[in-house]
């Protein structure tokens, strides 16, 4: 790697520059001397040209997992995409060449397995990519190994030199609306916030399962989260707003009541209660190749997804900061 890599390089860059600079880095690459790789034989140069264009111009799609379960690789790479997409073309440039990368203290390196395949369900550059932050990972289908937990997620984020990364997430039980309003308030701050939750909240309606038992997906927040509060006097839903405290203070308020007079019911047996509120969020996050994927209702195509739904697949975020 040359002296004046992007990669062993600590200045600041603006968006627009680090576009140019990724650009530039494209075409240089594209015509340039080398050919195909010797460490991914089956992944063309041509297809990772295109692929890394697409990336950075957007066009309609960027970086996916496919039917993989590398949602924390792709949430990563995103959110280094979207703030230096310089660096993530010479880490693509730098894999390709060499067969691995090192950018800070993150080191890349696919298995020997991952680097002589190539995917049919995802991108060529989007496996050589991802699967580089997953040594031990050799085949789309393995979707235990493609799992990534919190503490391993953060790391990532820390060796790349990302700053203020803080773990905000449950793995045993969902988190409450004081955790989503900090994570708005985080957001608010410039943040970028990875959302732990269970993916059935983002599926297409027509894919949706039943309850939630645990977390199993990563996406990445791109909307404030906004709420449209229910009246149940007039049966009509408010006009959207940002979550705020009062919001939520108000919110919780509801839930107490539907508990309290659900446990004082005398033909409720077994003193339990739904604390269902018909509370509208609005929120749009990445996953799954495409930047502005909504929450979408259990209960209608059309509609707006239910808050308690929400929070019921709702496990923390992590929040980032460079």
């Amino acid at each position: 790697m040359s002296s004046t890599s992007l990669l062993s390089s600590t200045n600041p860059v603006t968006y627009p520059t680090a576009k140019k600079n990724a650009l530039q880095l494209i075409s240089a690459f594209n015509i340039g001397s080398v050919t195909n790789s010797t460490h991914y034989p089956l992944l063309t140069k041509k297809a990772i040209v295109n692929g890394m264009k697409g990336s950075i111009n957007n066009r309609g799609r960027v970086l996916s997992q496919g039917k993989s379960s590398l949602c924390g690789p792709a949430a990563f790479f995103f959110t280094l995409l979207k703030i230096r997409p310089d660096i993530y073309v010479e880490l693509v440039i730098e894999l390709y060449t060499n067969g691995k990368a090192t950018f800070k203290d993150l080191k890349l390196e696919s298995s020997q397995s991952a680097k002589k395949l190539k995917p049919v369900t995802l991108r060529e550059v989007d496996w050589l990519l991802l699967s580089s932050i997953k040594p031990k990972y050799d085949h789309p289908d393995e979707q235990f190994d493609g799992i990534t937990l919190p503490g391993k997620l953060k790391k990532w984020f820390t060796d790349a030199g990302f700053t203020d990364v803080v773990d905000n997430t449950n793995l045993m039980s969902n988190k409450g609306l004081e955790t989503l309003l900090k994570a708005q308030n985080d957001y608010s701050s410039g943040y970028t916030i990875c959302l732990f939750v269970d993916a059935d909240i983002f599926y297409p309606f027509k894919h949706k399962a039943g309850s939630s038992f645990f977390p199993n997906h990563w996406v990445v927040m791109n909307s404030d989260v906004k709420m449209r509060k229910y009246n149940e006097k007039t049966k009509t839903h408010g006009p959207s707003s940002i979550i705020n405290q009062s919001t939520v203070s108000a919110i919780k308020k509801k839930i107490s009541d539907i508990e309290t007079a659900a446990f004082l019911d005398s033909d409720n047996d077994d003193g339990e209660a739904s604390t269902e509120t018909f509370d509208r969020i609005l929120l749009d996050a990445f996953t799954w190749g495409m930047q502005n994927v909504s929450v979408t209702s259990k209960i209608s195509t059309t509609q707006e997804a239910r808050l308690s739904y929400f929070l019921n697949g709702f496990y923390g975020y992590i929040k980032i900061k460079r």
